[in-house]
C-alpha cells in the first residue's frame, strides 16, 4: 500500500518560491493502477520523484508497505528504490 499525507514540495532559491505540490494526499492498495495526468508544470514529475524518495517533500509524510520512506537514510532509500520502485 502507498500512502501520501499532505505532501508539499516547494522549490526555493529563486526570487519567488515555486509550489510544485500543495498538500497532496493519496492512498492506493496492492494491485491498483494509477495514472498521473495534468498540464505541463502541474507537478507530475515532482510527484513521481517524491514517491521514489529521490526528492524529499518540504512537508508531509509518505509510506509504502508501512515504511516511512522519508525517514530512511540516503543509503536505505537507494535500497528501497531497488526493492519497490
Amino acid at each position: 500500500m502507498l500512502q501520501l499525507d499532505r505532501v508539499t514540495k516547494t522549490y526555493t532559491g529563486r526570487s519567488v518560491p515555486v509550489h510544485a505540490l500543495q498538500a497532496v494526499s493519496l492512498q492506493t492498495q496492492e494491485g491498483d493502477y494509477v495514472a498521473v495526468m495534468g498540464p505541463s508544470g502541474s507537478g507530475k514529475s515532482t510527484l513521481l520523484t517524491v514517491l521514489g524518495a529521490m526528492n524529499p517533500p518540504s512537508q508531509g509524510t509518505g509510506t509504502i508497505d508501512d515504511i516511512d520512506i522519508y525517514s530512511l537514510t540516503t543509503e536505505r532509500q537507494a535500497d528501497f528504490r531497488h526493492e519497490y520502485v
